[in-house]
C-alpha cells in the first residue's frame, strides 16, 4: 500500500472535469497526490525532463494529439512510467491496439472502479522492477569485477560438479584454460571429459581417489600431477586445490584454481641434482682426504722412518768413541 507516500502523477487531460474526477478518486482512497496536468506535447516533454512520475493517465484523444504520441514521446525519452488510458469512446479494437503499443491499462471514463486497484499494482511492478534493475546492475558489476580478478589470476579459476551418479561438469571455466590445457572454456565445460584425458596415466588414480576422499570427508583437494596437452610434446606440472561443499540435492561443489607449477618443479629437480652432485664431490674428497692421508703415512714410514734409522747407525759409533773418553778421565 502507498497511502502514505506522495503520489506524482502526470495527467494529460484537456476537460478540467475529468481530471477533478481522477483526483477526487484518487485523494479518497487514501493517496497524497502531487500532480500536473498537460494539454499540449510541448507541455508534455516539459513535464516529462522536469520530474520523474509515479504514473501517466492519459486521455486516448486529446485535440492536437492522442495516445500513440504520448507512447512515442516516452519512449524517446527512454521511459518506464507507467501509462494508464482513460477514455470516454474508443472501442475495444482501438484499445487492444494501444495496449500492443505499450500502454500499462486501459479504462473507460465511465467506470473507474478499477483505477485505483490497477494504478497500486503499477506501483508495485515499477517498484519490482526498479529492484530487479539493481540487482541487474549490481551483479553486472560483480560479474566484470570476477572477470578482472581471475583474468589476472595465474591458473584457471573453475567450479567442479560431481552428480549423485558421479556425473561430472564444469559449471564455470575461466579464460586461462585456453593457456593452461589448451581447451577454451566453452569446449571445457560442453565436454568435462576432456580434463582427464589430459592427466598422464600413472598421475589418474591419484586424481580420482583424492577427489572421492574430498568428497566423503567434505576436506580440500590438493592433487599435482602431469598433463600433457594435445599437440604440444612438452609435458606440464599442475596443482590443483578446491574446497567442497556439498549442495541440497547431494550434488557435490568444488570452488578452485589450477596452476601452472611445471617452473617449480624443474627448480625442485635442479635443487634435487644439485645436492646429489655436492653430496657425491663431498664424498669423493672426504675419499681423497683419507687417500693423501695413507699417502703422507706411508712416506713418513718409509721415507723418514729409514733415514732416521740410517743416522741412528751413523751415531752409534761416535757414541761408543765419546763414551770410552769419558771412562778414561
Amino acid at each position: 500500500m502507498v497511502n502514505e507516500e506522495k503520489l506524482k502523477i502526470l495527467l494529460i487531460e484537456h476537460s478540467a472535469e475529468d481530471a477533478d474526477v481522477v483526483l477526487k478518486i484518487l485523494s479518497q482512497s487514501g493517496f497524497r497526490i502531487n500532480y500536473q496536468c498537460v494539454t499540449t506535447t510541448e507541455d508534455l516533454q516539459e513535464a516529462l525532463k522536469i520530474q520523474d512520475w509515479n504514473v501517466i493517465l492519459s486521455d486516448y484523444a486529446l485535440p492536437r494529439f492522442n495516445a500513440c504520441d504520448v507512447i512515442k514521446l516516452i519512449k524517446n525519452q527512454g521511459l518506464d512510467t507507467p501509462l494508464i488510458i482513460i477514455s470516454s469512446n474508443v472501442g475495444e479494437e482501438a484499445a487492444a491496439s494501444i495496449m500492443a503499443l505499450g500502454a500499462y491499462d486501459f479504462m473507460m471514463k465511465t467506470n473507474l472502479t478499477r483505477l485505483v486497484p490497477v494504478i497500486r499494482r503499477s506501483l508495485r511492478e515499477a517498484n519490482n522492477y526498479q529492484r530487479f534493475i539493481t540487482a541487474q546492475t549490481a551483479l553486472q558489476k560483480s560479474e566484470a569485477l570476477f572477470q578482472a580478478i581471475t583474468s589476472n589470476l595465474p591458473g584457471v579459476v573453475f567450479q567442479f560438479q560431481l552428480s549423485s551418479n558421479d556425473q561430472a561438469s564444469f559449471p564455470y571455466v575461466s579464460d586461462a584454460s585456453e593457456t593452461l590445457l589448451g581447451l577454451s572454456p566453452q569446449k571445457l565445460m560442453s565436454n568435462p571429459e576432456l580434463f582427464p584425458e589430459l592427466i598422464l596415466a600413472e598421475d589418474k588414480e591419484s586424481y580420482c581417489q583424492l577427489m572421492m576422499t574430498s568428497a566423503e570427508q567434505l576436506s580440500t583437494w590438493n592433487w599435482e600431477g602431469c598433463i600433457q596437452v594435445k599437440g604440444d610434446s612438452d609435458i606440464k606440472w599442475i596443482s590443483l586445490r578446491a574446497t567442497p561443499r556439498r549442495m541440497l540435492d547431494g550434488v557435490m561443489l568444488w570452488d578452485g584454481i589450477m596452476i601452472n607449477i611445471t617452473r617449480n618443479k624443474l627448480a625442485e629437480r635442479e635443487i634435487t641434482r644439485s645436492r646429489e652432485q655436492l653430496a657425491e664431490l663431498s664424498s669423493y674428497l672426504q675419499k681423497v682426504k683419507e687417500q693423501e692421508r695413507a699417502r703422507i703415512a706411508r712416506e713418513i714410514h718409509d721415507d723418514i722412518g729409514g733415514t732416521l734409522t740410517a743416522i741412528k747407525c751413523e751415531l752409534f759409533p761416535c757414541m761408543d768413541k765419546t763414551a770410552r773418553k769419558l771412562g778414561k778421565h
